[in-house]
C-alpha cells in the first residue's frame, strides 16, 4: 500500500461528510459522492479529519487500493 493511501484526509470548509454503516456520502459546492465501502475498509471521523483504516483480507480479497492493476 502506497504512504498516500495511509495519510489522513482533511474535511475542508464547505464539504460534508456523512458516514453510515458502510456507505460515505460527501457534499461540496460541486456536487455529492456517495460510495459503499468493501468490507475490509472502514473509516473514523474526528474533527475535520478521516483516518482509513483496512482490515485484515476476507475470503481472500485484497483490499481496495491493493488490488492489482488489469
Amino acid at each position: 500500500m502506497s504512504r498516500v493511501a495511509k495519510s489522513p484526509i482533511e474535511i475542508v470548509e464547505g464539504v460534508s461528510v456523512n458516514l453510515t454503516d458502510s456507505c460515505i456520502e460527501v457534499k461540496g459546492k460541486v456536487g455529492e459522492l456517495k460510495f459503499d465501502l468493501p468490507e475490509t475498509i472502514s473509516l473514523e471521523i474526528d474533527d475535520n479529519i478521516i483516518n482509513v483504516q483496512y482490515t485484515k483480507t476476507i475470503n481472500n480479497q485484497l483490499p481496495l487500493l491493493a488490488q492489482p492493476e488489469h
